[in-house]
C-alpha cells in the first residue's frame, strides 16, 4: 500500500482582503508566483526565500507556511519542514489543512523508514492524523489518509473503520447527487479505498468481509488485475484448500500478461501470452500419456527434460499401513482442526534449456516471441513485478555465455531462499554431473542482489568459486543467449483445474466473464482429506513446497559441510519470532512465550537448551543449532527453513495457524522424515499473533516434549506449569488481555449488503449487484458451518474417527 503523497501549492488569489491588510497584496502575489516557478524549476533555494518572506510579512496567510514546508520536504529537510508545521499550528490552530499535510508527511516518512526530524512528532502521529480527521470530518480523502496511517501502524481494525467512513461519505454524496459540488471530488479514489479496506479486513482476520470489499473494488473496474490478485491472496490466507484462489490469481496473471509491454519492441502490448507450466509433451504420468497443449514458444525451447522419471508422482509421508519414508503426525491434544495433510506427491523435476531468453523481475523468464513462462509457481509468478519493462529508463543487460537462473519468488524471505533457491542449486549441480556437454566452469549463476546470506551459504557448501551474477530486478532485464534452469511442478494441478472447468492455457480470454467463475466459495464437504491424495492440486500454497528429493539432497549437503555432530551433543531448540522491530505485536509472535521458554530450559538444563533467534546468528550457526536438535518447538515462520539441517526422526512441535492454510512445514516434516506434533490449542491467524499461552496449552507442549525425549532415551526433568505465571504476566501486560486476531470465515452470502450469487453468476453481474447498496458496511458476522473433526494420529495409526460436530467456522 502506497501513501498518496501530493505536493499542493495553493494560489493566494481569492484570500480575504482583511487577511492581507498588514502586507502588500500585489507583492505577496508576486512572491507567490515567483516561488511556484522556482519550485517547478527545482530551484528550492529561491523558492525557500520567497515563501519565507511571505511567512514573515503575512503570518496570517496559512498558505505561506504550507508552501514553505513543502519546499523543505522536496529538499528532504524533514526537520525544517516539521518546524514550519509546528509554527503553523501555533499561528493557525483551527486550520484544517495543516494537520492534513503533517499527517501525509509523517505517513510517507514512516513508510520509507525515515525517522529524521520526527523526534517528538513521530509518537504523536495518531494525534496529528486524528486532528486532521476532526477538522475535515466531511472530507473522505482525509479519512482515507487516516486509514493509511493506521495501516502503516498495523492498526487494522482502525484502518478499516477509517476507510469505511471515507466510503460512506463518498457514497452519500453519490446517493444525494451532490458529488459534483464537493471540493474533494477529483482527489478521492473509491477503487483504491475499497482495495485498502479489503486489505485491512484481511489483515484483521475478517476474511469474507475482505473478499466483499475487494469485489466492490472490482465492481468499479471488473478486470483490474491487482484487485483480482488481492481477492486470491485474501482467500489464500483465510480459507483452507480454497480452490477458487487459483481462479482469481490465474485470471489476474493472464490480464497482466495481455497488457505487457517492453521497450525493445520485440513484442507489442496485447500480443503476449502466458504459460502456467512447462510443456511436457509425450511424457507419461501414472502410465498414461499426458496431453498438454503445445506451447506457442516450444520451437525456441531447446529442451525440457524430466530428471526424476522414476519418482515423479510417487507418495511420501504418513501411510496406513505404515511404509517408508514416513512421518509421524501426533496432536498434543485431540484436535478440533480440520485434517492436517500428511502425505504428498513428489514433484516432476525438469531441467529447462532456453535460447535467447529474457529474465525479468525476481522470478519470471520472458522469451522473445511473446510468451511468458510462469514455471512451477504458476499463477503465483508475480507478473506485477514486471510492470517497469515499458519504462523509458529500462535497461537490458546481455550476459555472455551460458547461465543458470536460481531466481525464485520472494527470495529475500529466508524460507524461499533456502528451500527453493538453494534446493534448485543442489539439484542443478547434481543433474549437471550427467551433462558433460555443460562444463561447470563455463556457467554464470544468477541470484538476486543484496542478499546477506548468499555468500555465507555458498561458502558453507564449498561453492564460493561459483561465478555469481547478482540481478537487481527493477527496470532492468537480462538477455541470456543460453539459459538453464531447474524447476518443478505438480502433475495433478492442471488436470484438476480442467475438471473444474478452469482455463489452463493462454488461449483463455481473461476478459471473457463466462469463462471465469469468481463467485462461489468452496464446498467443505467436497474438500480433499488425507486419504484422497489431492493435496497438491487443491492446496494453493503447494507451489512453494519443493520436491522431497531436493530437500533431502540439500540436507545431505548441509550436514556434510557442518561435519558430524558429537555424540551426545543434543539440544532442545525453541524458535522465537520476537525481534526488536515487531516486539509483542509481530506476525505470528507468541507473546508470553518466556514462561514456556523458562520451563523448557528447566526441563533439559541451560547447557542443552537453545533459544533460537535466527537474525542473531550466521548461516552456519543457524544450521548447527538445528543439526544438534533432538526436539524443535516453534510457531509457524520462515526460521523453520533450518529444519533442512535436522537429522531424520528429529521431533518438531509446531504451533499451527487457524485455519492452517499453509502446510509448508508439515510438508518439510514429511519429506525429511521428522516426528511431527501439532499443538492445536496454540494458534494464530496468518497475519495475527498467537493466542496467549495458558497453563493448559503450555503443559500440552511440555508433555509432548517429554514424551519425545523419553522415546529418544534422553534425560530430562518433566515440567508442569500453574496459572500463576500466566496471570502475573497479564497483570504486567494488560494490553494483551484481549484475544489475538482470529479469522472470521463468514460466507459473503451472509452479508446484508451483497446478494448471494449463484455459482453460475458471472463476475460482472456479481459485482454490479453490490453497487446499488446504500450502506458501506460489509458485515463481520460469523456463521457456523458443518465440518469434520480432525483424525487423532498416534504412531502412524489412526484412532477411531470422532463423530463430526458443528463448530464455529473460525475454529477451522
Amino acid at each position: 500500500m502506497k501513501v498518496a503523497w501530493q505536493f499542493v501549492l495553493p494560489a493566494l488569489l481569492g484570500l480575504a482582503a482583511g487577511a492581507l491588510a498588514a502586507a502588500d497584496p500585489a507583492e505577496l502575489q508576486r512572491l507567490y508566483m515567483e516561488g511556484v516557478h522556482a519550485v517547478n524549476g527545482n530551484d528550492l533555494k529561491k523558492a525557500e526565500k520567497c515563501f519565507k518572506k511571505i511567512v514573515a510579512e503575512a503570518p496570517m496567510v496559512v498558505e505561506g507556511f504550507l508552501n514553505l514546508a513543502v519546499v523543505y520536504e522536496r529538499g528532504l529537510q524533514w526537520g525544517k519542514a516539521m518546524d514550519v508545521y509546528r509554527k503553523a499550528r501555533t499561528q493557525h490552530p483551527t486550520s484544517p489543512r495543516i494537520p492534513v499535510n503533517m499527517c501525509v508527511t509523517l505517513l510517507r516518512l514512516i513508510q520509507e523508514g525515515n525517522t529524521f526530524g520526527l523526534e517528538g512528532e513521530g509518537n504523536r502521529v495518531r494525534e496529528i492524523c486524528g486532528e486532521a480527521r476532526r477538522l475535515n470530518k466531511d472530507d473522505p480523502t482525509v479519512h482515507s489518509s487516516l486509514g493509511d496511517m493506521h495501516t502503516l501502524l498495523v492498526d487494522w481494525d482502525d484502518a478499516a473503520a477509517a476507510y469505511k467512513e471515507a466510503l460512506n461519505l463518498y457514497e452519500t454524496a453519490v446517493r444525494t447527487k451532490t458529488l459534483d459540488s464537493k471540493p474533494w471530488k477529483d482527489g478521492f479514489a473509491p477503487q483504491r479505498t475499497w482495495s485498502n479496506l479489503a486489505n485491512s479486513y484481511s489483515r484483521a482476520g475478517h476474511v469474507a468481509s475482505a473478499v466483499e470489499a475487494a469485489a466492490r473494488a472490482l465492481a468499479i473496474e471488473p478486470h483490474d488485475p491487482h484487485n483480482l490478485a488481492l481477492v486470491g491472496t485474501i482467500r489464500t490466507t483465510g480459507r483452507k484448500f480454497d480452490f477458487q484462489t487459483r481462479v482469481f490469481k490465474r485470471r489476474s496473471a493472464l490480464i497482466l500478461a495481455s497488457r505487457m509491454a517492453v521497450r525493445d519492441g520485440s513484442c507489442p502490448s496485447g500480443k503476449w501470452s502466458l504459460e502456467f507450466a512447462w510443456p511436457l509433451d509425450g511424457s507419461t504420468v501414472g502410465g498414461q500419456e499426458k496431453k498438454s497443449k503445445k506451447s506457442k514458444n516450444t520451437a525456441s525451447i531447446l529442451n525440457v527434460l524430466v530428471t526424476n522419471p522414476n519418482t515423479r508422482s510417487t507418495w511420501y509421508g504418513l501411510f496406513d499401513p505404515p511404509a517408508a519414508p514416513r512421518a509421524v503426525l501426533r496432536w498434543t491434544i485431540p484436535s478440533p482442526l480440520t485434517p492436517y495433510p500428511t502425505r504428498y506427491h513428489e514433484r516432476t523435476i525438469v531441467f529447462v534449456e532456453l535460447s535467447d531468453a529474457f529474465i525479468g523481475g525476481p522470478s519470471g523468464v520472458i522469451h522473445r516471441d511473446c510468451v511468458i513462462y510462469a514455471g512451477g509457481h504458476g499463477e503465483d509468478a508475480r507478473l506485477h513485478e514486471t510492470n517497469q519493462f515499458g519504462s523509458p529508463v529500462e535497461t537490458i543487460t546481455e550476459l555472455p555465455g551460458p547461465a543458470v537462473s536460481l531466481m525464485s519468488q520472494n527470495m529475500r524471505n529466508y524460507y524461499h531462499f533456502v528451500c527453493e533457491g538453494m534446493v534448485r542449486l543442489v539439484l542443478t549441480l547434481q543433474y549437471l554431473k550427467t551433462r558433460p556437454d555443460i562444463p561447470l566452469s563455463s556457467l554464470t549463476w544468477i541470484l538476486p542482489s543484496g542478499l546477506s546470506y548468499t555468500k555465507p551459504f555458498l561458502t558453507l557448501l564449498g561453492l564460493e568459486d561459483l561465478k555469481v551474477y547478482e540481478y537487481s530486478g527493477g527496470p532492468n532485464r537480462l538477455l541470456v543467449s543460453q539459459l538453464y534452469l531447474l524447476d518443478w511442478q505438480a502433475d495433478e494441478i492442471q488436470p484438476a483445474l480442467e475438471e473444474r472447468g478452469i482455463p489452463v492455457t493462454s488461449d483463455a480470454d481473461p476478459y471473457d466473464d463466462s469463462l471465469w467463475d469468481v463467485t462461489s466459495w468452496p464446498d467443505f464437504a467436497s474438500l480433499p482429506t488425507i486419504e484422497t491424495g489431492r493435496e497438491l492440486a487443491h492446496d494453493p500454497w503447494s507451489q512453494f513446497y519443493p520436491p522431497r528429493a531436493g530437500l533431502v539432497l540439500l540436507r545431505d549437503h548441509i550436514r556434510s559441510a557442518l561435519g558430524p555432530v558429537p555424540a551426545g551433543a543434543w539440544h532442545l531448540v525453541y524458535l522465537s519470532r520476537h525481534d526488536s522491530m515487531t516486539g509483542d505485536f509481530g506476525i505470528r509472535v507468541v507473546r508470553n512465550e518466556e514462561i514456556l521458554v523458562d520451563a523448557l530450559r528447566a526441563m533439559v538444563g541451560p547447557s542443552r537448551f537453545t533459544l533460537f533467534r535466527g537474525k542473531d546468528l550466521s548461516i552456519a550457526n543457524q544450521f548447527s543449532s538445528f543439526a544438534r536438535a533432538a526436539v524443535v518447538v516453534a510457531p509457524h515462520g520462515a526460521g523453520l527453513a533450518n529444519l533442512v539441517a535436522c537429522s531424520p526422526n528429529t521431533t518438531l512441535v509446531l504451533f499451527p495457524m487457524r485455519p492452517h492454510v499453509d502446510n509448508t512445514f508439515g510438508h518439510m516434516a514429511a519429506a525429511l522424515e521428522l516426528d511431527l506434533w501439532i499443538a492445536p490449542d496454540i494458534t494464530s491467524y496468518y497475519y495475527g499473533a498467537y493466542s496467549l499461552l495458558t497453563s493448559s496449552s503450555a503443559n500440552h507442549v511440555l508433555d509432548a516434549v517429554s514424551v519425545a525425549l523419553t522415546e529418544k532415551g534422553l534425560a530430562h526433568t518433566p515440567q508442569q506449569l500453574t496459572d500463576e505465571p500466566f496471570d502475573a504476566w497479564l497483570e504486567e501486560h494488560p494490553r494483551h488481555a484481549e484475544s489475538s486476531i482470529e479469522a472470521d470465515l463468514e460466507s459473503p452470502s451472509s452479508t446484508a449488503t451483497t446478494p448471494a450469487p449463484s455459482p453460475t453468476t458471472k463476475a460482472t453481474k456479481a459485482t454490479k449487484a453490490t453497487t446499488n447498496s446504500k450502506n458501506v458496511e460489509p458485515t463481520d458476522k460469523k456463521i457456523k458451518q458443518e465440518t469434520g473433526v480432525g483424525d487423532t494420529v498416534v504412531r502412524g495409526k489412526k484412532s477411531t474417527k470422532k463423530k463430526a460436530k458443528k463448530v464455529a467456522s473460525d475454529e477451522l
